[in-house]
């Protein structure tokens, strides 16, 4: 294998935004016995490992990313790259960072399974108040979306948007119309704009970068949302 052709193939691939590509690449010039005991070019497989590291976070493994990131700063152990060492330091936060997100989504969703065995009256029946109901709906109609039943969702979402209308305060209210139109296409740009008019009048600043996001997730122009302001 010519290992310096096959190294800028996968920096190539990485630069295009194919890390999956990129990563089978890397990881097959990384892995090379000669290339990893050769002394003279520990540098060049500290940068080698760090670019793969890059790869697989990019494809959300974690796991090997935070492998070969510490390979890295081995292979720099003896070299003077402070800088270097510096930089593959910050990618295992941001790896760390990502798997602390992952874990969490696992939670979320693994909640979200357990709430769609509970009937839904059952459900509100142990809720506190009707801020903790309209949260639970939310979560409920999440779930239905996530398992491919989008009437249930989509009749979920208008029920917590309604109470959130009659008992809730701003941010339940928001977020109620966030999920309508995340689950709901026919309802999507009204249910924005009326997210977003509601967060500008009580000049909520965090809401509105949530509305903003969820209008790019869902495919709806900002200016659309907010009648170009």
């Amino acid at each position: 294998m010519d290992l310096a052709s096959e190294l800028a193939r996968g920096v190539e691939a990485l630069r295009s935004g194919e890390a999956a590509d990129a990563a089978t690449i890397l990881q097959a010039v990384v892995d090379d016995e000669g290339f990893r005991a050769h002394p003279e070019l520990q540098d060049v497989r500290a940068r080698a490992c760090s670019l793969l590291a890059q790869a697989l976070l990019s494809t959300d493994q974690v796991g090997p990313a935070d492998r070969y990131a510490r390979e890295a700063l081995d292979a720099l152990e003896n070299a003077p790259d402070d800088t270097g060492r510096a930089q593959i330091d910050e990618l295992r936060r941001e790896i760390m960072g990502r798997a602390l997100t992952l874990r969490k989504e696992r939670e979320q969703r693994s909640r979200r399974s357990r709430l769609r065995q509970i009937p839904v009256p059952e459900l509100l029946a142990a809720a506190k108040d009707d801020d903790e109901r309209t949260r639970l709906l939310i979560e409920r109609a999440t779930a239905e979306s996530e398992a491919g039943d989008e009437a249930a969702a989509i009749r979920l979402a208008d029920r917590a948007r309604n109470l959130a209308d009659k008992s809730c305060g701003l941010k339940e209210q928001v977020l109620s119309r966030l999920l309508v139109a995340q689950v709901d296409a026919r309802q999507r740009v009204p249910a924005l704009q009326s997210a977003y008019q509601l967060a500008l009048a009580a000049d909520e600043k965090g809401l509105i970068t949530g509305i903003a996001r969820t209008a790019e997730q869902v495919g709806t122009p900002l200016h659309v949302v907010d009648g170009g302001q």
